[in-house]
């Protein structure tokens, strides 16, 4: 795993760009800040069960109660 590398703020040329951008809006404060975010991904495998509504049940048993057809 490597180091991360230094995080940059932003110069005082970038801030008194964004005082003049936010200067209609009248802030008392600007605050900036890093959030990390990280994401995982895995593989996984899931086995569920379920139980067939009542049509499905009833297709189901139609199907296998049907005689197979020998078609030449």
């Amino acid at each position: 795993m490597t180091g991360a590398s230094p995080l940059l703020f932003p110069g005082s040329r970038v801030l008194a760009g964004w005082w003049r951008q936010l200067a209609p809006v009248k802030p008392l404060a600007v605050w900036f800040g890093h959030l990390f975010l990280h994401r995982v991904e895995a593989l996984v495998s899931v086995a569920r069960t379920s139980r067939p509504d009542p049509l499905g049940r009833l297709v189901l048993q139609s199907v296998a109660e049907a005689p197979a057809s020998t078609h030449a």
